[in-house]
């Protein structure tokens, strides 16, 4: 039987709710990595790369090699990851999602594994590059370019966005504030999760993380399922750019 226009645009608003339920889940799976590697790892960040390059720059000015080389190997890591990330986008867009979701899933178990005494910046890499590629393939939501692994990007927008509504009262711009909100308190929500379960054996609880990926995987399995279904959803660029 063939699909009336409103049903088509029924099935495209569903796929997208859809979309954007996985984006928040996902950004709480952000915030479960960022936290858990400042926490477990000596207040070292590796969902991004930053303070790895502040701090790269000092052991370069006392060239302490020891230092300079594990620093480079994060950098390595990270843009590996972006490297993947633009190959799948080119050749396996179809699973992209999927194949995050599952490094993501590998790195959580790998860290829980890791020995304590591990250097803290060597012991991220897996974090570097898992969020590597989870930064450059859940990328926001139609128009709306969003990161779920930190949250400076999400803020500007949001900010942006508010100031948008104040002077020119765009209807459409709510729904983008409550977008860019709702990610947000998800992002900070993993973190929340993470500082309250944190006195109970620490170097496992990156593990919990499994529970909100599986959830993810779920997501995207009828999303994908949705698709085949011929919805054509407005594809986003495969860039990385600073959202």
């Amino acid at each position: 039987m063939q699909r009336t226009s409103s049903d088509r645009k029924h099935a495209m608003n569903d796929t997208i709710r859809r979309e954007i339920i996985l984006h928040y889940t996902m950004s709480f799976v952000g915030g479960i990595f960022a936290i858990y590697a400042l926490l477990e790892h000596s207040n070292v960040f590796g969902s991004a790369e930053t303070s790895n390059m502040i701090l790269l720059v000092h052991d370069l000015l006392y060239w302490d090699m020891f230092y300079i080389l594990i620093r480079i190997g994060s950098l390595t890591v990270y843009a590996l990851g972006i490297v993947t990330t633009l190959w799948m986008a080119k050749y396996h867009a179809d699973i992209q999602k999927k194949i995050s979701i599952a490094i993501d899933f590998g790195a959580a178990v790998i860290l829980g594994l890791l020995p304590q005494n591990v250097h803290p910046v060597v012991a991220l890499y897996p974090v570097a590059f898992a969020m590597s590629i989870q930064w450059c393939t859940f990328r926001g939501v139609l128009d709306n370019p969003s990161a779920t692994t930190f949250s400076t990007g999400n803020f500007r927008q949001l900010v942006t966005i508010i100031f948008n509504y104040v002077t020119e009262r765009k209807h459409e711009d709510l729904y983008r504030i409550r977008f860019y909100v709702l990610t947000m308190l998800s992002f900070h929500a993993g973190i929340a999760f993470i500082y309250i379960i944190w006195p109970y054996h620490p170097h496992y609880i990156i593990w919990t993380v499994l529970v909100p990926l599986i959830l993810a995987a779920v997501q995207e399995f009828s999303i994908a399922v949705k698709k085949r279904e011929r919805i054509e959803l407005p594809a986003q660029d495969s860039g990385c750019e600073d959202v």
